[in-house]
């Protein structure tokens, strides 16, 4: 199933969503971009009025979403870390996209469950004293 988005119900979005590059096309603005791709990780089809707080507070929770993202601006050598800040969810009210919804209660549970999961061997592994440093 393909991520569709629309940005028409965001404030200013003709220059808050969408930057020039070099070749003078028009391309997604880093931020949008990647608040779009976290309204997948955090289980929120939209920004709104009423859940931006929620939206921004998921990010934070999970690790997966882009709150930190690595990023070449091709202004320096190296890569550059960046940060989507609280004001660019508020910024991107009226994003939607096709994303199911899930309950706060149902979205932490899972959240839970999968860092448990993905975190299962390392636990045991710990318990059976593998991988410590002998003293």
């Amino acid at each position: 199933m393909s991520l569709d988005f629309k940005l028409d119900k965001i404030k200013d979005y003709e220059d808050l969503c969408w930057t020039e590059n070099s070749n003078g096309k028009y391309e997604l603005a880093w931020k949008t971009d990647k608040l779009i791709w976290a309204t997948m990780s955090v289980s929120m089809g939209k920004i709104t009025e009423k859940n931006w707080r929620e939206f921004y507070l998921r990010m934070l929770l999970d690790p997966y979403s882009p709150v930190n993202i690595y990023k070449d601006t091709g202004k320096t050598a190296v890569p550059e870390w960046h940060r989507i800040k609280i004001e660019d969810v508020f910024n991107h009210i009226g994003l939607t996209t096709n994303v199911t919804e899930k309950s706060r209660p149902k979205y932490l549970r899972e959240l839970y469950q999968r860092e448990e999961k993905l975190h299962g061997k390392i636990f045991k592994q710990t318990e059976e004293g593998e991988g410590q440093d002998e003293a």
